[in-house]
């Protein structure tokens, strides 16, 4: 048992060893080497090697980690949308430049248990909108409604990432 600055203290580690990860995979992504290579596989197992914290649990990055790292090299559609969707903020801006996505609009759709939650270029694209069209900033006590046309939903690709019910192990039919 820990007390709660312990469990803080690992969080903040797990975080700082994350992101050194995600540095580790963007340099391998640039420059595919088994050096590089060696350096996200050790990155991800130091963040695994972080007991659990206050708000965050163990992860277990390292497993399948270089096949999936190969496949994110090799520019797998499927493995670009697991990764990206786990991304936020400039990490996600980052990576997708790298992905085989980096001209898409790329929105990420979590529902959850009666909410649901966009992410990806969704703000980046609103901000956007508002700025440049109407020369107005953004706060965060500001509330905007921003219309546009349909886009074309024939070209769209879907990915389906995972579902948090324990047993799913894939996209489920609608129900007549």
């Amino acid at each position: 048992m820990s007390d709660a600055l312990t469990d803080i203290d690992r969080d903040e580690r797990r975080s700082k060893l994350y992101n050194q990860y995600l540095e580790s995979l963007r340099a391998y992504l640039l420059e595919p080497t088994e050096e590089n290579m060696n350096k996200v596989i050790e990155k991800a197992s130091d963040t695994d090697d972080v007991p659990r914290g206050y708000f965050g649990n163990r992860t277990s990055m390292t497993n399948n980690l270089r096949t999936k790292i190969e496949l994110l090299g090799s520019g797998d559609k499927e493995a670009w949308a697991k990764f990206l969707f786990g991304l936020d903020g400039n990490d996600f801006r980052v990576f997708k430049l790298l992905s085989p996505f980096a001209k898409k609009l790329l929105i990420a759709v979590d529902y959850g248990i009666g909410f649901v939650n966009f992410h990806g270029d969704v703000e980046s694209l609103i901000n956007q909108i508002i700025r440049n069209g109407k020369g107005w900033k953004t706060y965060d006590t500001d509330n905007y409604l921003v219309a546009f046309d349909q886009p074309e939903i024939d070209d769209a690709e879907v990915f389906w990432i995972n579902c948090g019910i324990l047993g799913i192990n894939g996209p489920r039919n609608m129900r007549s």
